[in-house]
């Protein structure tokens, strides 16, 4: 429908126009009226609210309270406000089609009306409504709005038409000539429609220069923002989806400069999240990625725009079938070329390089009526294009043990990347900007913050770090953090059981020593009532990294690629570790694995999904809301308890360093200096 006001040949003019406030002036008596006729068990409620006079109230003025007089309108935040409106001008709507009959149509957003006629019924509409609408509280705003009008056959002719317009009230801003009679003001034929624009293709060029703008400000805000993690949110949630409308309403090809700067500002945002003055495409490519693909969830932004356009049109398909039959058919409207450009578009971003699949409308329609309850036809569509992204990206990574690692992060089961998705507002789900400043780096393969080349561990083998943390993460057990990684995660699992009214305890003493006297091994968690089990059940818990820090430099891209192949070598320890014992004991024992990058073994996750069925009962919509809670307390947990751990050391190793390098910040010489041992005595004699 927006098309009609910009397709080559047309004679019809388009209003866009404001009721002067509408909503504030509307008819109280007509819409009871209307209320009455159509919906009467409703009458005696809005009869309450409406049918007499009410006084609304302001508070600290200078004189004191005073009292405004309410006759007419409806009174902001009441629920049926915009229903009762409805009722009142559709009457009023119904006379406008009359007029219109089929020479073009009328489509109303709430008080924002906008129609399609030719030149004669347009002035007739005009006079119309001066006429009728003052009776149902409907009063066009004359200098608001924007009106085109259709393709004269002289400048002559356009000028009269306007002077018109001009004669009936309309603003002579609001009036505007056809390019073909007006070639010297292209850029200003063109009008907002709901938040987009019609018009001249240099029309909707100049609107989305001045979006832009906008975008920029908005951008800098969340730059300037103090916290990191509330950044990526800010980001992810709300930068990223800024322009989805505009790219479901505006062809692609006048979207293409400006899809490409809006890339570059999210861009822009996610290194000031990192605090990296500039990054690779390949890591912004895998940062577009989908959390559950390995990426942060940022979306490629071009790849969105052919999707979007297509479920746009698609979608109100049929509404336009019925005021422009075969419109789909008309290879003359830009919408219809800008849709078939979209459908090669697409068919190259879901298929592989050897064929190009372009998808015909009738298998899109399928799709669209055959499509999930739960997505958007835009979301089905968009799911296509994901396995191909993934896959070419995944191919472009040539380090094997990065391939692993990235590998790692596409089968997190939904659990691993959750700590990007929560929100901060208690201390469980808090990242200090430091710590998700490493968290990320340790997500995305990346050098950690404070790594210093050639600084050695702390740990008796002086072992030389690697830039990543990989060994300070999860490699080495001086300072406690790989114990307190490890007890974190039992911890959130046994406030998890307890939650769903599970028995567990802590290290239970004496576990295994009805067949052994002697055994002193005690298990992460003991479970007295699984439900679905008849024996007690030992946990034991461990967190394994995809890759070894101080393992070979490569391995073959089939091992990289080898599913849980480092959790399952885990399982294995602790199975040839505790099942003997514990089945000599009648107890039934489970290795609960998980990977630094967040990722359950799928025995893990099959105890998690158990666990999470149970204190559901049965209700789908809790099960969502629990499965949300726990996997984002597992997720912080374990990311919050890494970074602790890559934080704290990197401070001893680097103190050390500087300390060997420094003869003045050793023990020695600071135990020996005159200064201090003067202020010591001073001290001791105080």
């Amino acid at each position: 429908m927006r098309e009609v006001g910009k397709v080559p040949g047309k004679r019809e003019s388009r209003l866009g126009f404001d009721g002067d406030n509408a909503f504030n002036r509307m008819n109280r008596m007509r819409g009871l009226y209307e209320i009455r006729n159509h919906f009467s068990a409703m009458l005696p409620f809005l009869r309450m609210v409406y049918g007499s006079q009410s006084t609304s109230w302001y508070f600290s003025l200078l004189e004191g309270v005073e009292g405004i007089k309410s006759e007419e309108g409806v009174q902001q935040g009441c629920v049926n406000a915009m229903w009762l409106y409805a009722m009142t001008i559709h009457p009023f709507l119904q006379g406008i089609r009359d007029i219109l009959g089929h020479e073009g149509f009328v489509k109303f957003f709430a008080d924002d009306g906008n129609i399609a006629a030719p030149f004669e019924k347009m002035c007739e509409y005009i006079n119309f409504i001066n006429q009728e609408g003052p009776k149902f509280g409907y009063f066009l705003k004359m200098s608001k709005g924007s009106y085109l009008l259709g393709r004269c056959d002289s400048l002559e002719i356009a000028l009269e038409r306007k002077e018109r317009l001009v004669l009936l009230g309309l603003d002579p801003h609001v009036v505007k000539l056809h390019p073909d009679n007006d070639p010297g003001h292209v850029s200003e034929f063109g009008a907002k429609i709901v938040g987009s624009w019609i018009g001249s293709d240099q029309y909707i060029r100049e609107q989305l220069a001045q979006k832009f703008e906008t975008l920029k400000s908005e951008a800098e805000v969340i730059k300037q923002f103090p916290d990191s993690q509330s950044q990526n949110l800010m980001l992810r949630y709300c930068f990223c989806q800024k322009i989805n409308y505009l790219q479901r309403l505006t062809p692609p090809p006048l979207m293409a400069n400006f899809v490409a700067q809006f890339d570059d500002l999210k861009r822009e945002i996610f290194q000031q999240i990192l605090r990296k003055p500039d990054i690779p495409d390949p890591l912004w490519t895998q940062c577009c990625l989908d959390i559950q693909d390995g990426g942060l969830g940022y979306q490629l932004t071009a790849h969105v725009t052919p999707v979007a356009y297509i479920a746009s049109v698609l979608e109100a398909k049929p509404s336009l079938d019925s005021l422009f039959p075969g419109f789909i058919d008309n290879r003359a409207s830009k919408m219809v070329n800008a849709l078939h450009d979209s459908l090669t578009e697409y068919g190259h971003l879901i298929s592989d390089d050897q064929q190009i699949l372009v998808p015909t409308l009738a298998d899109l329609l399928e799709m669209l009526t055959n499509k999930p309850k739960d997505a958007t036809f835009q979301s089905h569509l968009h799911e296509k294009t994901k396995a191909k992204t993934t896959k070419l990206f995944m191919d472009s990574i040539n380090d094997t043990r990065h391939l692993a690692w990235f590998d790692s992060l596409r089968k997190d089961s939904n659990v691993g990347g959750r700590w990007l998705e929560v929100s901060p507002k208690t201390d469980e789900y808090t990242f200090t900007p430091d710590a998700f400043g490493v968290t990320l780096c340790y997500r995305l393969y990346l050098v950690i913050p404070p790594f210093i080349d050639g600084s050695r561990c702390s740990c008796k083998r002086r072992t030389h770090l690697d830039p990543l943390g990989h060994h300070l993460a999860t490699g080495c057990g001086v300072g406690g953090t790989r114990h307190h990684t490890h007890d974190a995660i039992a911890h959130v699992l046994k406030d998890m059981l307890n939650y769903g009214g599970i028995m567990t305890r802590h290290e239970e003493i004496g576990c295994f020593r009805e067949a052994f006297p002697d055994n002193n091994q005690r298990p992460d968690l003991s479970v007295f009532n699984m439900p679905n089990l008849d024996k007690k059940l030992v946990l034991d818990v461990a967190v394994a990294s995809p890759v070894d820090a101080q393992g070979p430099r490569q391995i073959s891209r089939r091992v990289a690629l080898s599913k849980e192949r480092r959790a399952k070598s885990r399982f294995s320890n602790k199975v040839a570790k505790y099942q003997a014992v514990s089945a000599a004991n009648n107890l039934e024992f489970l290795p609960i694995i998980i990977e630094s990058t967040g990722g359950l073994h799928h025995k893990a996750l099959d105890f998690y999904n158990s666990v999470i069925d149970h204190m559901s009962s049965g209700d789908n919509q809790y099960k969502l809301m629990c499965n949300l809670f726990w996997s984002g307390r597992i997720s912080c947990r374990l990311q919050k308890s890494i970074a602790s751990a890559i934080l704290s050391k990197s401070q001893v190793v680097n103190g050390l360093l500087t300390s060997e390098r420094s003869f003045q910040f050793t023990p020695e010489y600071i135990s020996n200096f005159p200064v201090a041992t003067g202020a010591t005595s001073r001290s001791s004699s105080a």
